[in-house]
Order: C-alpha cells, then structure tokens, then sequence
C-alpha cells in the first residue's frame, strides 16, 4: 500500500510541474494520480494455448482451475466452507518436458485467481539450499523459502537433498518441510525430478508424502510434438523456415528422437537443435550477400551438422537448387555416391 500511494505522490508532483500554472491543489491526488491497471479476466485455455502435448498435465490444471472457480462462487455467494487445500505438488519426469513451463503458469494462475499474492516464480536446486558448513544450511532453506513467500517455489532434481546422510541434505529437507507448515497457503512449493529419484526422496522424511499430495507425471515427447516445438521457437526468435527446409527439419527430429536418451532428449535437445541450425544460419548470410528477407530464412543447407543423418537424394536435389553452401553440395555428392555404391553391389 505504501508503494501505491508514494507512486501516486510521484505523479502527482509530474503532473502539477507540467501544468504550473494550473489551479490544482497541492494537496490533493486525483484519480489519474494511482494509474491503476485493468486487469483482464485469466484466461486459461489462452495461457495453455503455446505449450505443445501434455495433454494429460493440462488436465491436471484444468481441474486446479475448476476448484478455484468453485471456491470463489461459494465465497460470494456467502457460503462458509473450508476450502483450505495444500498447493503443494510434484513433478516427476525426465528433463526438457515442461515441468519449469507448467510451473511459472500455475504461478499465474494462483496470483490470478487470488490464492497467492505476487504469484512469482523462484526457481532453485540443491546448491540454492544447503551450505558447506554445519548450521548454515537452515539459514540457506530459509532465505530461499522466504524470497517465494506469496509465490511458487520450484526445487528442480530435489532427489538430489537425498544424500544418505553424507551432506546437509536433511537439514534443508528437514527445514523445508517446517517452513511448508508455517506458512501453509503463503506459499506453493513445487518438487521436480526423475520419477523413480522422487518415489524414493519421498520416504527420506515421513512428512514429506503429507505435504505433497499432487504428483503430476510429465510423459516424453513423441516426434510430432517435438517438431513442433523446434516450429515455435524458431518462430518465436523471429525467423522463418522454407517449406523445404520443414521437410529437412523433421528428418533431423525423427531421426534425434530415436537416438536419445532420458538425459538429452525432449525439449533441451529440439533447442540445441535450433540453435545449432541458427549459428548455420548465421554463417551463411554472413559468408554471402543475400537480400533482406534471406537475413531471417532459414534454408536447407542450414540444417547440416556432424551429427545429423544424411540427407536423402531426393532432397539433396531441392538443396542444391535453394542453398548456395558449396558443402551442402558436397554432402549430398556423398549421399549420392553412398546410394550408388549400394545398388550397385545389390545388383552385382
């Protein structure tokens, strides 16, 4: 509140100093002095619209939202039930599968829906929360806990306080699970990790399963989905992708997909993809002139790296007519030749 009115006091003085000669009182705020915002109604399904697949989290949230919308026709219509509920939840799966993403929008949505204050989100690991020294680590969990109050706490690979006594692990697992408990409805702490990691962090402390109730599985992405994540990102960068170049791009992501592991995989892997294909991107227009519109394109040739599949012939073809990359050229040439020396021993 004090913010809001040394803000108003600050316009205030702008405003008179801009007009004086204005017959205003020095002492008085208008109503143009606060600018206050309006707010737009939360929109969910609008908030969701850019996260590709997770069908199954989306649904999740969805019902997050139900409850709320509940709770809030019930307090105005007068009517006193306990609609307390822990915020509290867990997030098991592999990494690059939205689980940060989900997290800032349920952020969103607490703030929105009036069930936190700021709704900000404070992310964190294991080096946020234990310190080196004895004693140290309680002042550590503490301060991080403290910067999330009326917000989201997200502790990505929390497994990792699990530390078998050999750390101080239990002094912040310990510690958090005191502070959830002091400042229930303050605060929404997140847990983030691998699943079997996070099914076995859970029994570490006998208050943790109490505390987090709500365990939302983040599944893989399957090729599809993670094409159309690269699709987003370059669009979200500014750039644009021929339609020959699309082609190339979802050849490399098939062939990625099938190649990664639990730990490289998923959306990391699309955007390293992207901005591997980018730095090509860069090579080239910096290498040749080009027109205006070529600045921001990305071409077939912008594809190729070390550790992509070759190219198929038919496509190498399109390649030579739309990049100018003399080694584009080169690895179709090795391409082709690959082709031939393998039909030509079939039929020998």
């Amino acid at each position: 509140m004090r913010n809001v009115v040394e803000g108003a006091i600050l316009e205030q003085s702008r405003r008179l100093s801009a007009a004086p000669n204005a017959s205003a009182a020095l002492d008085e705020l208008i109503p143009g002095d606060f600018k206050f915002e309006k707010s737009e109604p939360f929109d969910l399904e609008q908030a969701m619209s850019g996260i590709v697949g997770l069908e199954s989290v989306k649904e999740f949230v969805r019902t997050q939202y139900k409850m709320l919308i509940a709770n809030e026709k019930r307090r105005k219509a007068g009517i006193q039930v306990d609609t307390t509920q822990t915020l509290n939840m867990i997030f098991t799966g592999n990494p690059g599968t939205g689980k940060t993403t989900v997290a800032r929008l349920i952020a969103s949505m607490f703030k929105e829906m009036g069930v936190l204050k700021s709704g900000h989100l404070v992310e964190t690991d294991r080096g946020g929360l234990v310190a080196g020294y004895v004693g140290q680590t309680a002042i550590k969990t503490t301060e991080k806990v403290m910067e999330a109050l009326d917000g989201v706490l997200f502790i990505d690979e929390a497994y990792a306080l699990a530390d078998n006594g050999a750390g101080y692990g239990k002094e912040a697992i310990d510690t958090l699970v005191k502070l959830i408990e002091d400042y229930r409805g303050e605060i929404a702490v997140i847990l983030a990790g691998y699943k079997k990691e996070m099914a076995d962090f859970l029994k570490t402390n006998s208050g943790l399963q109490s505390r987090f109730p709500l365990q939302i599985d983040f599944p893989d992405y399957n090729a599809d989905e993670l094409y159309q994540i690269a699709l987003n990102m370059i669009g979200a960068k500014g750039y644009h992708i021929t339609e020959e170049a699309k082609e190339g791009l979802r050849e490399q992501i098939e062939w990625l997909h099938k190649t990664a592991t639990a730990h490289s995989g998923n959306g990391r892997m699309v955007r390293n993809l992207v901005e591997k294909i980018l730095r090509n991107q860069s090579v080239r227009v910096a290498l040749h002139d080009v027109s205006p519109s070529e600045l921001t394109t990305i071409q077939p040739g912008d594809l190729e790296s070390g550790d992509a599949p070759r190219p198929s012939v038919k496509r190498c073809i399109s390649w030579r007519k739309s990049s100018n990359i003399s080694r584009s050229v080169i690895g179709c040439s090795f391409s082709a030749f690959g082709l031939f020396l393998h039909w030509g021993l079939r039929l020998s």
